[in-house]
């Protein structure tokens, strides 16, 4: 068992809970895929701004400028994981799941959770959550890919889901 999985005793992970803190390579590996997307995706902006001379050239120009932004500000956000990543942490408890990003904090029973899905557009696990927006959780906790959190959060919630309410 490796650190990044081990179980706790925290009040928040639940009596059986899980703790997965965040990853820190994979963080930082798709914080350098998103800085190196960006540089061709800018440049390419702004030559295309250079040479269009119709509407459609400018169009994709544009694209390409703010996917590259886009791409720059979401690096940026990795960064400030990276800085504090004790700080973050998804637990997964006998009674609901807790996900922690720096200083805010969240929290879901397991009967208030309809559904674990996968977001294929967005790479992230999603959570119909009863009474509020979906919830998207990233796959950069513990050691588990896309799928493998997807049914790590899915058999919690449908073991928690099955236990006698007290």
């Amino acid at each position: 068992m490796n650190d990044a999985t081990k179980p706790t005793g925290a009040p928040d992970a639940g009596r059986h809970g899980q703790r997965l803190m965040l990853n820190v390579r994979e963080v930082r590996d798709r914080m350098r895929l998103r800085l190196i997307a960006s540089l061709p995706a800018f440049a390419g902006g702004l030559w295309l701004l250079w040479i269009g001379d119709n509407t459609l050239l400018r169009l994709l120009a544009g694209a390409g400028v703010v996917f590259a932004t886009l791409w720059l500000v979401l690096a940026r956000r990795s960064v400030r994981q990276l800085a504090h990543a004790g700080d973050h942490s998804l637990d997964i408890g006998s009674e609901g799941l807790t996900l922690k990003n720096g200083a805010q904090s969240s929290s879901w029973a397991w009967s208030d959770i309809d559904a674990v899905e996968i977001d294929e557009d967005r790479l992230a696990v999603r959570l119909r959550v009863r009474g509020a927006a979906p919830v998207a959780i990233e796959p950069h906790y513990g050691e588990l890919g896309l799928r493998e959190l997807a049914e790590a959060i899915e058999r919690a919630r449908q073991a928690g889901v099955r236990l006698p309410q007290s």
